[in-house]
């Protein structure tokens, strides 16, 4: 148990993985660490129960997760349908150009996020200014709400990204839309690009939005599910809220628990953001009291149940907005963690067990 007799703040790191959920408690500058093995079906019920075991009273808490990594490690994400402009509906199919495999002749995509027959068009169009050419069709949307809430609940979108072409220039029919969507389904999550990446660029703009999509509701689940658990905590100590709470995203830096439930695919590289600029942050520590002017030239190793994430720090945690989850691009107006390309470590080719591509990085299954 932490003594907590000196005054002081306690800061708490807790990341979960798919096998333990690990807490570095730092108070008054000294470093405590606790490991605990994770709840599947409820990650919440092992962080308060760490947290009694621990004695913490107050605490500032920081939580990186894999809730979104795993999502689409595993596929197990939420049943998304898309809306787009008229004559788009395709877009996630079409792509781009680029080939994984230059000279491989028979190539097949990895399944869309976005099943079969779960893509809707809806008469609108702005042009490359922003100005309206073809007005919302705000009939065709309310009919397109009775489709959706008519059908069988197995087949049922659990989530909807919309994505207008050149909405990053005019928002005003992504916003409308949504707008009477909440009206008719209000428990359907939404997801607009442009809230989610207001960007050029219409097939990384509209695959960025179908995976926050995708992602949104486990992640918004669980989040659900903490905040609860840690308010339920806190009233059970002293009655206020004694475990305020950010989530890392995939920048390394945090965000609160509302801009990270409704922004999830900011969330998809939390947890191994937190692996690279810990293990970073401490062999430079490490390294600079044996000598200051040593570069500090890393390659961070970061080993899960359920993914393997590797990178490479030449004296610096390199960062970029473009990443990939398989196929389909992520892009952030906020830079991601930059990781290595396994087939440039090693000069080979990728693995058959490794399933997808986060930023660059292998995430191979376990």
């Amino acid at each position: 148990m932490i003594d907590h007799s000196a005054a002081g703040r306690v800061r708490i790191g807790i990341d979960v993985g798919g096998t333990f959920t690990d807490f570095v408690v730092e108070e008054n500058g000294e470093i405590h660490i606790y490991k605990v093995a994770t709840t599947p079906d409820d990650q919440s019920q092992a962080i308060v129960a760490a947290l009694r075991a621990l004695g913490v009273s107050a605490a500032q808490i920081v939580h990186g997760m894999t809730v979104a990594t795993n999502a689409l490690l595993e596929r197990k994400g939420a049943r998304t349908a898309l809306l787009t402009t008229h004559g788009f509906g395709d877009l996630l199919t079409i792509g781009r150009q680029n080939r994984p495999s230059l000279y491989a002749l028979h190539q097949e995509r990895p399944p869309s996020l976005v099943a079969p027959g779960m893509q809707f068009e809806v008469a609108e169009r702005v042009d490359a200014q922003g100005a309206i050419v073809t007005p919302l069709d705000e009939l065709a949307i309310v009919a397109l709400a009775d489709v959706l809430q008519k059908m069988d609940a197995a087949e049922r979108p659990e989530s909807l990204a919309i994505a207008f072409l050149f909405s990053f220039r005019n928002p005003a029919h992504e916003q409308r839309t949504a707008e009477i969507l909440r009206q008719r389904l209000p428990d359907l999550p939404l997801s607009s690009s442009s809230e989610i990446l207001p960007e050029y660029r219409e097939y990384e703009r509209t695959a960025t939005t179908v995976i926050n999509a995708y992602v949104q509701p486990p992640v918004a689940r669980y989040l659900t599910r903490l905040d609860s658990a840690l308010a339920e905590l806190s009233a059970s100590l002293d009655g206020g809220n004694t475990f305020p709470i950010r989530i890392m995203q995939s920048n390394g830096g945090s965000i609160g628990l509302t801009q990270a439930q409704r922004e999830a695919a900011r969330l998809v590289l939390s947890g191994p953001a937190g692996g690279v600029v810990g293990a970073f942050t401490v062999a430079s520590a490490a390294m600079k009291l044996k000598d200051a002017s040593t570069p500090i030239n890393l390659l961070t190793f970061d080993m899960g149940g359920t993914s393997t994430d590797v990178a490479l720090c030449p004296n610096e945690v390199p960062t970029t907005a473009e990443g990939s989850i398989g196929d389909l691009p992520l892009r952030r107006n906020e830079q991601h963690l930059l990781r290595p390309d396994p087939a440039e470590l090693t000069g080979a080719r990728t693995d058959h067990r490794c399933d997808l591509v986060l930023d660059r990085a292998v995430a191979c299954r376990t």
